[in-house]
Formats: C-alpha cells, sequence, structure tokens
C-alpha cells in the first residue's frame, strides 16, 4: 500500500501509541506524519526503505542508507544520479528499475529479481537462471507457476496475493505461517483460526478486524509495520492525534517525575531500614559478647564443681569411711555384749528355778 503525502492518517483509536516500536514504525508507508513529527526517534536505515518518506530522505541526505534505499520504488531519480552508490542486489527487486536493470544485466541478481513483479519479461526471457522460490512469492508470475507445478515452493506460494485459487485447490500444502501474511487469503485464515501465526498477521493489512477482536494476540512491534493501524483523516483530526500525542509525552513526563519521587521515597525508606538493620546487628554483638561471658562462667563453674567433687571424694575416705568402720566394729562389740549378758540371763533363771 504506497500513500499519498498529501493525504493524512491517524492511529485507530485502540491502538496505543506507547506499544508500538519507531524502528517498525519507519517501514510504515502510513505513518509519514507522525515519523515527521518525532524525527529524534526516526531509524535511518529503516526509513530509506519506505516509498513514502522521500521528502525526509532528500533532506537528509547524509543519513541515507544506500543498500536500503535501492530498494525504495521512489528512490529511482536518487539512485539514477548516484549509481556509483546503488547496491544491485536490494536494487534488483525495485520494481521501478527496470530499464536500468536492463541496460545492467551483468549486474542483475536473478534470485532477488525473480521476486520483483515487473521483471517478468526479462525472466521469461531467462528461464534457466529463474530462482523458483522466490518465483514463488511473485504476484505476476502465476502463469510461469501454473505452468510449472513441480517447481512451485508452497510455503512461498502461501504468500503470494495471487495465487489464492491455486492453494484453495491444494490446501494441504499450504504454510499457514506464511499464509497469514497473505492480504488476499483472510477468508481462509477467518475459517482456519486455531491454524493463524498472529505475529504475522499482525502484519497482514486486510486482517485488523481479526487483529482488533484479539489484542491479546498481536505483536505489537510488528503490527508497527502494518499500513492499516492507521486511518485516512483530514487535518484537523491529524492535529487532534499531534495534540494527543503531545499530551501522552506531557502525561510521560509526569509519570517519569511520579516513579522519581517513588524512587527517593524508597531510597529513604532503604536508609532508615538500613539504619534499623546496623542498630540490630550492633545488639546482636552484644548479645553474642554476653552469651560469650554466660559460657566462660558455665565452663568456670564445672571447673569448681569438679575440684568440689575431689574434696568430697577426700573427706569421704579420710573421715567419714574410717567412722564408719569404727561404728561397723563398735556395733558388733555391742551385739556380742547382748548376746552374752542374753545367756547368763537364761542362766541364772534355770538356777533360780531349781
Amino acid at each position: 500500500m504506497i500513500a499519498n503525502n498529501e493525504t493524512k492518517y491517524a492511529l485507530r483509536s485502540w491502538i496505543p501509541i506507547e506499544k508500538l516500536d519507531w524502528q517498525q514504525l519507519c517501514f510504515n508507508p502510513n505513518a509519514i506524519h507522525l515519523l515527521e513529527a518525532n524525527q529524534d526517534k526516526i531509524h535511518w536505515n529503516f526509513l530509506s526503505v519506505n516509498p513514502n518518506a522521500m521528502h525526509l530522505l532528500e533532506a537528509n541526505m547524509d543519513k541515507i542508507d544506500w543498500h536500503s534505499l535501492s530498494g525504495n520504488p521512489n528512490a529511482i531519480h536518487l539512485l539514477e544520479a548516484n549509481m556509483d552508490k546503488i547496491e544491485w542486489q536490494n536494487f534488483s527487486c525495485n520494481p521501478n528499475a527496470i530499464h536500468l536493470l536492463q541496460a545492467n544485466q551483468d549486474k542483475i541478481n536473478w534470485v532477488f529479481l525473480s521476486a520483483n513483479p515487473n521483471a517478468i519479461h526479462l525472466l521469461e526471457a531467462n528461464m534457466d537462471k529463474i530462482d523458483w522460490k522466490q518465483l514463488s512469492c511473485n504476484p505476476n508470475a502465476i502463469h510461469l507457476l501454473e505452468d510449472n507445478m513441480d517447481k512451485i515452493v508452497w510455503h512461498c506460494l502461501s504468500s503470494n496475493p495471487k495465487a489464492i485459487h491455486l492453494l484453495e485447490a491444494n490446501m494441504d500444502k499450504i504454510n499457514w505461517q506464511n499464509l497469514s501474511t497473505n492480504p488476499n487469503a483472510i477468508h481462509l485464515l477467518e475459517a482456519n483460526q486455531d491454524k493463524i501465526d498472529w505475529q504475522n498477521l499482525s502484519t497482514n493489512p486486510n486482517a485488523i478486524h481479526l487483529l482488533e477482536a484479539s489484542l491479546y494476540k498481536i505483536d505489537w512491534p510488528i503490527l508497527s509495520r502494518n499500513p492499516s493501524i492507521f486511518r485516512k483523516t483530514n487535518y484537523t483530526s491529524l492535529d487532534a492525534n499531534i495534540d494527543a500525542l503531545n499530551q501522552y509525552q506531557a502525561t510521560s513526563e509526569s509519570r517519569i517525575a511520579d516513579i522519581n519521587q517513588q524512587l527517593n521515597r524508597h531510597k529513604n525508606t532503604f536508609k532508615e531500614m538500613n539504619e534499623r538493620f546496623i542498630l540490630m546487628e550492633s545488639t546482636w554483638v552484644n548479645h553474642d559478647t554476653i552469651i560469650k561471658d554466660m559460657r566462660m562462667n558455665i565452663n568456670q563453674l564445672e571447673k569448681e564443681n569438679a575440684t568440689f567433687g575431689k574434696h568430697i571424694r577426700l573427706y569421704h575416705d579420710n573421715t567419714v569411711a574410717p567412722m564408719q568402720k569404727q561404728i561397723d566394729s563398735l556395733n558388733s562389740k555391742l551385739l556380742v555384749a547382748f548376746i552374752i549378758i542374753l545367756i547368763q540371763s537364761w542362766h541364772l533363771l534355770y538356777l533360780i528355778s531349781k
């Protein structure tokens, strides 16, 4: 889709600008007015491919990426004026470069030329040089592909917008990942949504209704290059869109200020927590010292207890044990004396009884 630079576009209301990728937006032919208002976000090597960015590129010739510009269909006048800067590989797929390619056939890259929709006559005249993989992507090569069905590369054909009738007749050969990029395959994709590759669908300009209905499946950076994320608008609504962007930037700055305030509060909280930790660490050191003192006291008590035990044992051996032996001996003597007295008493009673 190539847009007229006089036509202005605004983002669709359901697409948040903060989710878009500025690098990918540089590829988008309908993003020019947004890029003009945010030139500090431009990636010039990607913008050099954009067919609607010629006025920006001509005003910034020192920033042009000539390798990328060589494939830009609207840059032929610049390339003709700078033939020494042409990169012939990319130039070979440039649909507006056919006259230069015809005049420089020794510089043609036939692999890339095979994808060039305006190079069919050159390819027909050089069938042995065709790359059938690239030709399978070429929307103007359907008649050559139909005549050489055995040479078709079906995963490449799946992205070819003019090949729908061939794909419908060979559904088992479809590559659904590449079909998801095909702008003319929407009816097939709608009928087989479980087979959709949502990253690739995010680039499909005719799938915008499917994407809107499945926001959580969108690849937002890839969506940024989809021209249909913008809708045609008048100058008033475009100005409103730019105002909205400026408001978003102002809101972002306010949010950043709030975040900085929160960070400062968190820093103060962290400082307080750190001071508390140092105090706790100091208290722990004191506790550790007390515990060490207690352990020393316990060890000392254990030593004293052991010494006291020795004294007790010595006292027992030297004093108590001898006394116990004397008591035992005295008890034995008393018992003997008691028995003698008892016998004498019995003998006396016996004499008296006679």
